[in-house]
């Protein structure tokens, strides 16, 4: 049953680990995925000749009753965890994305700059460096810089 339920984990939902494994061997650039290719490819591997040939293992691997002890559930969880792993990144990411986008928002497009005794409306990117910008009460602050009050 074990075998039956951890093969489609392992091929399906673990296929795209596999792949980065074995790209990052091809690469010489071992990382998580090599490991977790790896350690999840090996239980399995080991589990299905434990399955199909427990008599080629000695009896140190057998237990009381001469059978081998597999480790499907071991790969399938391991897969299983990394995924979740995986989901609540992305939606961590997914929101740290959507805070900075708001915080963008927030900043006005035009600033209001004081040149030549003349107050005029520019876009924030011709502010330069030592320029004079007049924020009236209750106007956002368009860019970082000292505050003076006149």
């Amino acid at each position: 049953m074990e075998f039956l339920l951890a093969t489609p984990v392992v091929f399906y939902a673990g296929w795209d680990f596999f792949k980065r494994g074995w790209s990052s061997v091809v690469r010489r650039s071992p990382n998580m995925w090599t490991l977790i290719s790896i350690g999840v490819g090996t239980a399995y591997i080991f589990s299905v000749v434990a399955l199909l040939v427990p008599s080629v293992f000695r009896h140190e691997f057998k237990d009381m009753n001469g059978n081998v002890h597999i480790y499907f559930e071991a790969a399938a969880v391991i897969l299983t965890l990394v995924l979740l792993g995986q989901v609540l990144e992305l939606r961590a990411h997914s929101k740290t994305n959507s805070a900075i986008k708001a915080l963008l928002g927030l900043v006005p497009p035009v600033a209001r700059i004081i040149r030549n005794g003349e107050e005029t409306e520019i876009p924030l990117e011709e502010v330069n460096v030592g320029d004079i910008l007049k924020v009236k009460p209750g106007e956002k602050i368009p860019i970082d810089g000292r505050i003076y009050s006149w």
